[in-house]
């Protein structure tokens, strides 16, 4: 379970401090936001071909036996397709975010200064829960269950297909998220001591609805997943 934020200190740094860490946090956000983006436009990209191609065999094909592997995949892919849609990386969008931020004044500097944080620190949270053991795990557990459907179908050249190609797929998309967030929030707040910082005046964020995964705390049904939508 995540710790409450700090609060800010009584003593802000100084505008000269602020303007550079600003410089620093934006100079990180572009190489990882690039990353990202074409891990994750990559990513989406193949799990709608993949979910488009397993669909239209599966109307198409003229042998029934096999229609239930096209089905089983179509469903696996339009999934991970979901997946994707609906937990877009934080990082995406920070540099225009940032740039965007006013900055006229020293107090706007700092507004913006805690707001940068704050969108670095979602973003490795986000990387940090995507390369976590249990995505890893979760998406084990589902390339399983969906392997075991079309072994139960009597699909056993189909169960293995699928087990092979969704580890290959499911795992891979995980270890190839970019970890330029996460790295350089770590080295931010080792830097800092007030990274992070719960300040009273409130903080600007993304515009539009945003989604947060984490794990939940564990409890007697094992660990689970928490999401959060807010707008």
């Amino acid at each position: 379970m995540r710790a409450d934020p700090p609060a800010c200190p009584a003593d802000p740094p100084s505008d000269a401090e602020v303007q550079r860490r600003l410089a620093w946090i934006e100079r990180q956000i572009a190489p990882t936001e690039r990353d990202t983006r074409w891990w994750f436009t990559g990513f989406l990209v193949l799990h709608g071909l993949l979910t488009g191609v397993q669909l239209t065999l599966a109307i198409s094909t003229p042998d029934d036996d096999a229609r239930p592997d096209f089905i089983v995949n179509s469903i696996s892919s339009g999934l991970g397709l979901i997946t994707m849609a609906i937990t877009t990386p934080p990082i995406l969008g920070a540099g225009d975010f940032v740039r965007g931020l006013p900055r006229d004044t020293p107090e706007a500097r700092l507004d913006a200064m805690r707001a940068a944080e704050r969108r670095l620190q979602q973003s490795a949270e986000a990387s940090g829960f995507v390369r976590s053991e249990l995505s890893a795990l979760a998406s084990a557990l589902y390339v399983e269950a969906a392997s075991l459907t079309l072994l139960f179908l009597g699909r056993t050249s189909g169960a293995f297909l699928l087990a092979g190609g969704g580890v290959v797929l499911g795992q891979g998309r995980l270890l190839l998220h970019p970890t330029g967030a996460i790295d350089a929030w770590r080295t931010y707040a080792a830097r800092h001591a007030d990274a992070g910082c719960e300040s009273d005046a409130p903080v600007a964020s993304a515009p539009g609805p945003r989604l947060a995964v984490s794990p939940s705390v564990p409890g007697p049904g094992g660990v689970g997943v928490s999401l959060q939508l807010a707008f």
